[in-house]
């Protein structure tokens, strides 16, 4: 159609009241970075938020904001990449996981005792010493590749998922993945009282079947709550049986509903959530725990975190054995896919 010389987001310009995506003539030549009414942002704005919240992470970039922030960010990263045919070809929601998954698959089981390699096959080297953002993109990209929806549920594709989480949950908690440290010298944990104003006891979902945690059928105590929130403890999903934790776990907004990045660093703050149109904040409720019991738990925890401990030294150790056994086989992953 004739050029319509528009210069903004190109919402209402005569281009896209005829549904025909803007040309550079339009824009004169010049780049319009505002410009949503182009091939890719039409076939992106087709797509549900959580398919595209699924393909940001897939490319690494943020999944974090509402829609009119997501589009955009979509959109532009297809055209960069000269992706017309990105939205039907290489978008989660489009295939069954890619041709390499099954191997992505076995190598997280292989890879299940050293979290730090298990998170590096998402293509970007991660030690302990990475940030959690780090971490949780590599976690973002790898749980799309291998989630048991994609796989028919295959008792492989539980076991990486399950894998995925654990090394995701431990690597980010310094003090969990601390194992050099002499059990009696470990900082002693910080009690912490305060009051409930303008705090909530959000909704937390399994990063797995995405079924509401601590509902009243679990049966679990009030404080339950705070020991998953403080990332003290892993906690079983009431559907799938999926033990997460409180980084793993998708979280909702109590004032806008809509999913957000938690931290256990966020317990005792008041946040707002990230999203564009929701500017309130809002902390996270502490119940009443008596130091008695909070000690407690943290004993319990410790004490599992270092029977896993040996058993997976004792993984290592016996993998490291079969490997002298065999010296022609291949000696690591290859990252990425």
């Amino acid at each position: 159609m004739a050029e319509c010389n528009c210069r903004g987001k190109c919402a209402t310009c005569p281009c896209a009241k005829a549904k025909d995506p803007c040309t550079d003539a339009c824009h004169k030549g010049s780049p319009n970075e505002s410009c949503i009414n182009f091939q890719e942002a039409l076939q992106v704005k087709a797509m549900s938020v959580s398919e595209i919240r699924k393909a940001l992470a897939s490319y690494g970039l943020s999944p974090i904001g509402d829609k009119s922030e997501l589009m955009p960010r979509l959109a532009h990263h297809l055209r960069n990449q000269k992706g017309d045919s990105a939205v039907k070809e290489e978008t989660p929601s489009a295939g069954a996981g890619g041709g390499n998954a099954k191997t992505l698959i076995d190598d997280i089981i292989r890879y299940q005792d050293e979290h730090a390699i298990l998170l590096s096959l998402a293509g970007v080297p991660i030690t302990s010493a990475s940030s959690v953002a780090a971490m949780r993109k590599a976690y973002l990209k790898l749980s799309l590749k291998i989630h048991p929806d994609k796989h028919d549920s295959s008792a492989e594709s539980k076991a990486a998922f399950q894998a995925l989480v654990n090394a995701f949950d431990t690597l980010s908690n310094p003090e969990e993945e601390d194992d050099d440290v002499p059990s009696g010298k470990r900082k002693k944990a910080e009690r912490v009282e305060r009051s409930n104003d303008n705090c909530y006891e959000t909704h937390i979902y399994c990063p797995k079947c995405h079924i509401p945690w601590n509902t009243p059928d679990l049966g679990l105590e009030k404080g339950a709550y705070n020991f998953f929130m403080m990332g003290i403890k892993q906690y079983g999903c009431g559907g799938c049986l999926l033990r997460f934790g409180c980084v793993t776990a998708v979280h909702h907004c109590p004032l806008c509903d809509k999913e957000f990045d938690y931290d256990p660093s966020d317990y005792h703050r008041q946040i707002n959530c990230g999203n564009a149109k929701c500017t309130g904040k809002f902390g996270f409720w502490y119940h009443p725990v008596s130091a008695l019991r909070e000690r407690r738990i943290r004993s319990e925890v410790k004490a599992e975190q270092e029977k896993e401990h040996k058993r997976r030294n004792q993984r290592i150790r016996r993998a490291g054995r079969a490997k002298d056994r065999a010296p022609g086989e291949s000696c690591g992953p290859v990252l990425g896919f």
